[in-house]
């Protein structure tokens, strides 16, 4: 039912997009602007999105053959706009892929309503994604690699239903932006009563040389070429207050509970297609593995994800928007939760058609573990293609 009612938005969108345009030529920047809608009284607007990564894969593992497989990584659907007036936007993304569903109902991302209450001051609430760190809040979809990085899938803390508020000043070129949230703590789509505590998380960031063009502190790759050199510094501070899932509002659940302590750090640097991006998170709890659960339940299984990681990369784009990007990312899980600690070089080539939107991606990466797993070599090949 949704997805036909879904089909039903698109059509009409795409008819009045035809409409509206006739046989205008078409060009990039139209491209990049996406379908759109106003309505005659400017009552509401929206702007729809579609997008889709299709995936190859092959790991080829030291110590056995080499496997592959193709997928369709992601296929999202897309809504945003405003109702009344500019100052009430909403977000409305749905997962349509395996990966980005799960068991086939997780369907919803995000459906989050934000209110411009002042000048400077957002308020949110609804299902987004928390002010974490950096490679996180930027979209899977404006990457310099194919996928993040191992340290983002460990320790990230990812969407989660609740409130938001959102501020930003200026002392002369300085840019200082905070945010601040209350949310569930559970993750996205969460549909029984509320498990333990709450998540509270923080976040502030800081601009010294001003602001970066459209937004540039978050995507990935200096694809516009900043005239002046440009950096930003984040962090945040999570508290998912007696957690049940393996990674906070990710993972597994388990049958006993940890209040999970993140500490997240990142920069990024632009200046003339040359980019730097480095992160590093830190979480923590007593006795992640559950060692006083276990040892009087024996069908008690599982762990937390603590410890920490760090991951940094360099990259070049040109200005006939080719891509190049070298990553290198340490993951270290604390010694209690009995998981291997590995590095991960990745060097990653990128034709950028129509910047982020419409490219083409590969990338090779070399996963060396410490302890019994074997080390593995990886290469990707993706398209992404998104309106």
């Amino acid at each position: 039912m949704l997805s036909r009612s879904l089909f039903i938005i698109t059509i009409a969108l795409l008819t009045s997009q035809i409409k509206a345009q006739h046989v205008q030529k078409m060009t990039k920047e139209k491209y990049e602007k996406g379908l759109t809608y106003l309505q005659p009284d400017s009552s509401f607007y929206v702007k729809f999105g579609l997008r889709m990564q299709n995936l190859v894969v092959v790991n080829a593992p030291e110590d056995g053959p080499a496997e592959s497989r193709t997928l369709v990584r992601r296929f999202r659907l897309k809504f945003d706009g405003w109702i009344l007036s500019p100052n009430t936007v909403y977000k409305v993304e749905i997962g349509q892929s395996n990966l980005d569903v799960g068991n086939g109902s997780n369907l919803i991302l995000d459906a989050v309503v934000k209110q411009h209450v002042s000048k400077n001051v957002w308020i949110w609430f609804g299902q987004t994604k928390l002010p974490g760190n950096r490679e996180r809040v930027v979209s899977s979809q404006q990457l310099e690699t194919v996928d993040r990085s191992a340290v983002n899938a460990f320790f990230n803390i990812d969407r989660d239903m609740g409130f938001q508020i959102h501020h930003k000043m200026k002392f002369g070129n300085v840019v200082i932006k905070e945010a601040a949230s209350i949310s569930g703590g559970e993750g996205r789509n969460w549909t029984v009563g509320n498990a333990g505590g709450l998540d509270y998380t923080g976040r502030v960031e800081i601009l010294p040389l001003g602001e970066f063009t459209k937004k540039g502190d978050y995507f990935l790759g200096d694809l516009l070429h900043e005239p002046k050199p440009k950096i930003a510094f984040g962090a945040t501070y999570d508290l998912n207050d007696m957690a049940s899932k393996s990674r906070g509002q990710l993972g597994s659940e388990l049958k006993f509970q940890r209040s999970l302590n993140s500490y997240m750090a990142d920069m990024i640097f632009k200046y003339r297609g040359f980019s730097v991006f480095s992160e590093f998170i830190r979480k923590e709890t007593d006795d992640p593995f559950g060692e006083g659960e276990k040892r009087y339940d024996p069908t008690v299984t599982g762990t937390f994800f603590t410890g920490y990681g760090f991951n940094g990369q360099v990259g070049y784009v040109t200005k006939s928007q080719w891509g190049v990007a070298a990553r290198f990312t340490n993951l270290t899980p604390d010694r209690e939760t009995k998981i291997n600690d590995h590095n991960e070089y990745t060097l990653a080539i990128s034709k950028y058609l129509v910047r982020h939107k419409f490219k083409i991606q590969t990338d090779a990466t070399y996963m060396d573990f410490h302890g019994a797993v074997a080390n593995n070599f990886m290469y990707r090949f993706h398209m992404e293609i998104g309106l």
